[in-house]
């Protein structure tokens, strides 16, 4: 388990976000929702190490974060970015076996085994015909479930995603959303990834996190959270959340509709 106690993050000792605190227990997902420049992407950062804390906590499992680099807890966080191209056409399949870095010794070369449990984790997403492809020619919904097989080799504990499904079409944003709810279920993984949609959140959240201008913050579970004014207050727009008929597994379907 994950959790953030009064943490204040931001640049050069000026804060960006204030006061947030929030948990994710094992098998949950928690959707950070908010505008442009409010800090979503800071908060993660902050929570990973790779900013330094201007306040608060950050604990794992009850014990504070060790974010020094290298440390056993940094090995149990994978972290998905919102884009990655890299400098050179490597394979799929060495793009995934990359994930495995934490999990080797300085100076050590990918074992059988490492490349053993990255295929076995292509596989397992849909993915292994992929694998011989250059990673450069793949298309931008593939692009995003190989960033997270190669999260996933790591064998995390907690699973950062920032705006995984920014750069994708309607029919892969359903297939990525799926994927996070049944890996967060079946791999007992704290999921934590932003989203400019707030249906996603709807979709696929336990929790919600929503930031709003101005350091407003509210946090719980979606029910609690999301609502027609909040909504409206944190994008500054006009926002209603329409709830239909229930779906086929009888739970209520809920959608946001923007008011022009």
């Amino acid at each position: 388990m994950i959790a953030v106690r009064d943490l204040r993050c931001g640049y050069d000792g000026r804060a960006v976000v204030e006061n947030v605190s929030f948990e994710v227990e094992r098998g949950q997902v928690l959707v950070l929702l908010g505008p442009n420049g409010v800090g979503k992407t800071t908060l993660f950062k902050t929570v990973l190490g790779l900013l330094p804390r201007l306040g608060g906590e950050v604990l794992l499992d009850g014990a504070p974060l060790d974010a020094k680099p290298g440390s056993d807890d940094l090995k149990r966080i994978a972290y998905v970015p919102q884009a990655h191209v890299p400098a050179f056409a490597f394979t799929v399949a060495e793009v995934v076996v990359m994930g495995r870095t934490p999990r080797i010794k300085a100076f050590a070369a990918p074992s059988e085994r490492d490349r053993a449990f990255a295929r076995k984790t292509l596989v397992e997403l849909g993915l292994e015909h992929l694998a011989e492809r250059p990673y450069t020619e793949v298309s931008g919904g593939e692009r995003q479930m190989i960033l997270i097989a190669r999260a996933l080799v790591q064998e995390p504990d907690v699973l950062i995603m920032d705006e995984p499904a920014a750069s994708l079409d309607f029919g892969n944003q359903a297939i990525l959303l799926r994927m996070v709810r049944d890996l967060s279920r079946s791999r007992g993984l704290s999921v934590l990834m932003t989203s400019h949609n707030p249906d996603h959140a709807l979709l696929v959240a336990d929790k919600v996190l929503l930031l709003s201008k101005g350091g407003g913050c509210r946090c719980g579970r979606v029910e609690d959270v999301l609502d027609d004014e909040s909504l409206t207050d944190a994008y500054g727009t006009p926002i209603d959340i329409i709830e239909k008929a229930a779906g086929p597994n009888g739970a209520a379907l809920r959608s946001c509709v923007l008011r022009l």
